[in-house]
């Protein structure tokens, strides 16, 4: 295949996945106030679980020539694909409704690489630097205190081992961060996250009959990126606190 025409049919390739990566900030970058300003996103549609609230820590000069140079290799790349005898007879052996499915999964693959978010899984993108979060990042916990008083902190990975790794502390996570933060009548509240911190309680309390739960506790603390000393971690806070029923046990 002849250079230009391999390099138009990658720039048409490309062209989606650019277009999906640079609309969002459009606003932000025309109105940055001079070169060199961080670059602000514009705020993330409905439903979107991305926590940056910036572009990017860098220059926009930088970050216009980082975008470049990613855009410039995927282009590259698509252009020696193209050129590759091997490669393009195998392609043409395909069926025209094959060829047309590959090309379509081509350019989805690719577009979700510059423009891709988790709800596109998938088809996402895959960056060295994220961008600066919102905050502080948040731990969640999962204790809880005996019958007899002793504080337990519980290992929900040891608790469940058939899910797999970090699977439930996500889901409890989840729970959690749309939860209130505890007040004086959580005890007797509902909800999945009731309902799940219970489940929780018996489970624990079917391996130690010696000395079960009494209550189970969700709780969340802060870590703050900027301690350069301890403490490591501030504002823990319960968010929920649940008392075990002995006789369902």
């Amino acid at each position: 295949m002849p250079l230009k025409t391999a390099l138009l049919i990658a720039c048409l390739f490309v062209a989606p996945g650019v277009v999906l990566r640079v609309i969002p900030y459009v606003d932000r970058i025309i109105g940055a106030s001079h070169v060199g300003a961080p670059v602000e996103p514009a705020t993330a549609p409905k439903g979107s679980i991305a926590i940056a609230n910036r572009l990017s820590q860098r220059p926009i000069v930088l970050v216009a020539i980082g975008f470049g140079v990613e855009v410039a290799l995927h282009v590259a790349l698509i252009v020696i694909l193209l050129r590759s005898m091997t490669l393009v007879a195998l392609f043409r052996s395909q069926p025209r409704s094959t060829r047309m499915a590959m090309c379509v999964l081509f350019v989805t693959l690719i577009a979700g690489f510059f423009g891709g978010r988790d709800e596109t899984y998938p088809f996402v993108a895959w960056r060295m630097y994220s961008g600066r979060p919102e905050g502080d990042p948040k731990v969640f916990r999962v204790d809880g205190e005996t019958r007899a008083g002793a504080p337990v902190s519980i290992n929900l990975d040891e608790l469940i081992p058939a899910i797999a790794p970090r699977r439930l502390y996500h889901l409890v996570e989840e729970l959690g961060r749309a939860r209130p933060e505890a007040d004086s009548g959580n005890e007797e509240g509902g909800g999945p996250l009731h309902a799940t911190l219970v489940a929780l309680g018996h489970l624990y309390n079917s391996r130690h009959g010696d000395d079960p739960l009494a209550r189970i506790r969700l709780s969340v603390t802060e870590i703050p990126l900027d301690n350069e000393v301890p403490p490591w971690t501030r504002g823990q806070r319960e968010i929920v606190t649940v008392a075990i029923d002995p006789s369902l046990n």
